[in-house]
């Protein structure tokens, strides 16, 4: 997928840190703890429709989101004072 995005195909990469932020103790757009690599896709195109933003561009802004060393915020431990999706996130409040 990665080779598919350098030459500009728009298409996401349903890594770790998008499957874990669309889980069920994150943002529970999947009953999974970590949405499945389909449901990722899924949610990603929906969201570009909805958006008007590339597939491309939304997965880049979500890892970037999450990824160490980017902006951290919804990374393996969530910076939740940081975040401005924390009133709809159900970490910690299972």
């Amino acid at each position: 997928i990665e080779y598919l995005k350098n030459v500009g195909i728009d298409a996401v990469k349903p890594d770790i840190h998008i499957r874990r932020l669309f889980g069920n103790d994150r943002l529970h757009l999947s009953d999974n703890k970590l949405a499945t690599e389909k449901e990722v896709l899924s949610i990603i195109k929906q969201m570009s429709i909805v958006t008007n933003i590339s597939i491309i561009e939304l997965d880049s802004i979500i890892w970037q989101f999450c990824a160490s060393n980017y902006g951290e915020i919804c990374g393996a431990i969530p910076k939740c004072n940081k975040c401005l999706l924390r009133s709809r996130c159900n970490y910690k409040k299972t």
